[in-house]
């Protein structure tokens, strides 16, 4: 079992525009089962409210991994846009590129969050 410590910290700039960063430090589980590594990762986003019901965030986020086995840096660059359909719904697409050859190249998400 490994753990980790992060911290969201969300900066209002603007009533549209806020800076989101996100530290996060692991003792992450050896890929062998036996022991545990330092992960640590930091991202830093940017987000527009584009209208009442969208708001369009980029973020860059850069992850270190050292385990033993294989030490790995991955970047990313991810663009995405949410609408909030209802006071309740919210509807999400997010694409990311990977900036570093451990990243995958390419990923594309979509979700949905409804709040009981």
């Amino acid at each position: 079992m490994g753990a980790g410590f992060l911290v969201p910290v969300t900066y209002e700039l603007s009533d549209a525009v806020s800076l989101d960063l996100t530290p996060e430090i692991d003792a992450a589980v050896d890929e062998d089962g036996n022991g545990r590594h330092l992960a640590y990762s930091a991202t830093a986003g940017l987000s527009v409210k584009v209208s009442k019901a969208f708001t369009l965030t980029g973020e860059l986020q850069a992850l270190r991994d050292d385990d033993p086995d294989q030490h790995a840096t991955q970047g990313v660059a991810a663009l995405s846009l949410a609408w909030m359909a209802n006071d309740d719904l919210q509807f999400d697409i997010l694409g990311a590129a990977g900036l570093t050859a451990d990243t995958p190249d390419a990923r594309l998400y979509a979700g949905i969050s409804r709040r009981f």
